[in-house]
């Protein structure tokens, strides 16, 4: 295939390539004969100049480049012609494929924008693209189309404003807008329109030999308005397009003229962290800044629950503590950014914690810290009683009766003047109160007790006809009977059992016994009595929970035959009415159909009537069930079922005295 290379205007070389040798001659020879006839007519040359055809296709294909380019796009153009050349009206990110091979891949924006194909020899091809899609691609063949173009025709080109510039690809010269282009060749043209202070126009044109082509153009301006809303502001600008930065000099709330595009900003100001964002300007249309910058510092206002409370703050990602004194109300400077802070104060836990200086007046830190003692409260016989611990730096407390103590186990001395002195040993946690009551003795009753003490012990004997729990001063000290030997003096005694308790007390003799029998047992007259009158009330008596079943039971059957005897009621009442009727009715068909009533009605009365009978048997068969119940079997809360026999023995200054009881 011929390919044709321009020196200039009248000079044109041509160079053959060879595919074959077969014909070679011939065509070679056709080739230079062509290539002289256009070398002697000038004017002809430019209709040899070959257009660049596109075409979309779609193959089955895929481009698996998008791991390197992410959120690009892709389009892929194959040719015949393996030097094509290609330009954007955006970007293009980067040209892969083979070239050589024909095979070009574009790496593009996911914008809209168009691609100015070309190659030696051969008009421009303008390709618009409308990828907006992230990983799209899109698949073209660019071919050329050689032909002998001998028309002509006309093209006017009118712009909007007037005196636009004009450049038509392939006719030399510039020229103003509105401007007609007569008997130029009937070909695509790439026609490009440029304006100070107006955008670029190019676009492709066709002109045609039928009629002249118009195009009508409306040129947009290259720049828009951009007010800054802040004073006092160093604004800085960068276009992205080339990167570089200048400085705008600006009065606030004043539109200034700027280009076009997208930019980058960078504001600063003594005293504030700079601030920095994107925006586009668009033509005609203002873009406004607000320009919101933050302080470089702020105030921090602290509170505290106690006094002579420390403050430690560290910057963050610093080691080293800083303390800041705070009094009242007052406010603490500090730059703005993250700390971590330490309150600490001794007998109390430490508080730690983060805070943020956004900017003035924002922050705040309330300082209330967890004691790192607790409390201990003694109730006593006696209304004052001093209380102390060794090795215990908590401090000292004004409530009476009450000890902080640090936290762990510590055994507290309590005194009281008139009494003996007592230890507590208690386990005090962090913050925890906690209520210990003590019975102090007087120092007339310890020398009394140990007189007491002295003397021959006795012997306290209790036994009760069930297995109730015996408790001597509030101390368990055996189940249904005891023999214990005590210190002679005065105890309380209690026999506490589900069913009932008793509560005496007793004196046990130096050297003696006290004996006593309980009795508790519940009789099985009062239940069957309870019973009789109110079913399952004899076994709540004696503590029996199956007294409520019973007790439902009977209730459940007693209502069904009550709801029963209702029913038959009624049946009778319609039994009767029928009856009636049929002793004065006149015909045969009216006795017939009042017979075949009665008969249905009556079976009804019968059926209730069992049913009444079932519920009344039933009632009265539970009854007797439960008095049985009650007369032959027994509670099983501890009912002491045999005799028991005990052996006590006593020491005294006559001897040994040894009791064989049997019950």
């Amino acid at each position: 295939m011929p390919q044709t290379i321009y020196k200039n205007d009248k000079t044109k070389y041509c160079i053959f390539l060879s595919k074959s040798q077969s014909n070679i001659v011939i065509k070679n020879s056709f080739k230079v004969i062509l290539c002289f006839l256009f070398m002697l007519v000038p004017f002809v040359a430019h209709a040899q100049l070959s257009e660049l055809e596109v075409s979309k296709i779609s193959p089955d294909t895929s481009i698996p480049v998008f791991s390197n380019y992410p959120g690009m796009a892709a389009v892929e153009i194959r040719s015949s012609i393996t030097n094509l050349r290609f330009e954007s009206t955006w970007e293009i990110v980067a040209q892969l494929g083979d070239p050589d091979e024909g095979r070009y891949i574009l790496i593009i924006e996911p914008v809209r924008q168009s691609l100015i194909i070309s190659a030696a020899g051969y008009m421009q091809a303008r390709l618009p693209l409308q990828i907006s899609d992230a990983r799209s691609v899109e698949y073209y063949t660019v071919e050329p189309r050689s032909r002998t173009i001998t028309e002509r025709g006309t093209l006017i080109v009118q712009t909007n404003p007037e005196g636009a510039t004009i450049e038509l690809d392939g006719v030399p010269g510039r020229f103003e807008s509105n401007y007609t282009f007569d008997n130029i060749l009937a070909q695509s043209y790439i026609l490009r329109i440029s304006m100070d202070e107006y955008q670029t126009e190019e676009r492709l044109v066709t002109v045609t030999p039928t009629r002249p082509a118009i195009e009508r153009i409306d040129l947009i301006h290259d720049h828009g308005f951009l007010v800054i809303e802040r004073e006092d502001v160093r604004l800085f600008l960068t276009n992205e397009e080339d990167g570089s930065e200048f400085r705008l000099s600006y009065s606030p709330n004043e539109p200034q003229k700027i280009d076009i595009g997208n930019y980058t900003f960078r504001a600063t100001k003594d005293g504030y962290r700079d601030a920095s964002g994107a925006f586009e300007v668009n033509p005609d249309q203002v873009t406004r800044l607000s320009l919101p910058m933050d302080a470089t510092f702020g105030f921090l206002s602290v509170t505290a629950d106690q006094d002579e409370i420390e403050l430690f703050i560290t910057p963050e990602g610093g080691v080293v503590e800083t303390r800041i004194n705070y009094a009242g109300n007052a406010e603490t400077r500090l730059p703005i950014g993250n700390y971590r802070y330490r309150a600490a104060k001794p007998s109390f836990l430490q508080q730690e914690g983060v805070f943020n200086i956004t900017r003035e007046g924002d922050t705040s830190l309330n300082l209330s810290l967890e004691p790192d003692f607790g409390t201990l409260r003694v109730e006593a016989n006696t209304a004052r009683v001093r209380l102390t611990a060794a090795d215990n730096e908590a401090p000292p407390t004004s409530v009476n009766n009450e000890i902080n103590l640090e936290s762990g186990r510590h055994i507290v001395r309590v005194e009281a003047d008139g009494y003996v002195p007592q230890e507590l040993r208690i386990f005090i946690e962090p913050g925890r109160r906690v209520t210990e009551t003590v019975q102090l003795e007087t120092v007339d009753a310890q020398q009394e007790r140990l007189a007491r003490e002295s003397l021959p012990r006795g012997v306290l004997e209790i036994s009760a006809d069930v297995d109730a729990d015996i408790i001597v001063n509030g101390e368990k000290r055996g189940v249904g009977e005891i023999a214990i030997t005590l210190i002679p003096g005065t105890y309380d005694i209690r026999v506490d059992h589900p069913v009932r308790s008793k509560s005496f007390r007793a004196t046990v003799p130096s050297a003696g016994v006290y004996n006593e029998h309980v009795y508790l047992k519940l009789k099985r007259s009062g239940a069957i009595t309870r019973s009789v009158l109110i079913p399952g009330m004899g076994h709540t008596y004696t503590k029996r929970s199956r007294g409520y079943l019973y007790l439902a039971a009977i209730s459940g059957a007693g209502t069904f035959a009550y709801l029963n005897h209702q029913q038959q009621q009624s049946y009778q009442d319609d039994f009767n009415a029928l009856y009636n009727r049929y002793q004065t009715a006149n015909s045969s068909v009216e006795v017939s159909n009042l017979r075949a009533e009665i008969e249905s009605v009556n079976a009804q009365l019968n059926t209730t009537y069992d049913l009444k009978m079932i519920g009344l048997y039933a009632a009265a068969g539970l009854y007797l069930l439960q008095l049985t119940d009650l007369l032959i079997t027994s509670p099983e809360y501890g009912y002491r079922q045999q005799a028991d026999s005990r052996i006590s023995l006593s020491a005294g200054p006559g001897g040994f005295n040894l009791q064989i009881a049997i019950h």
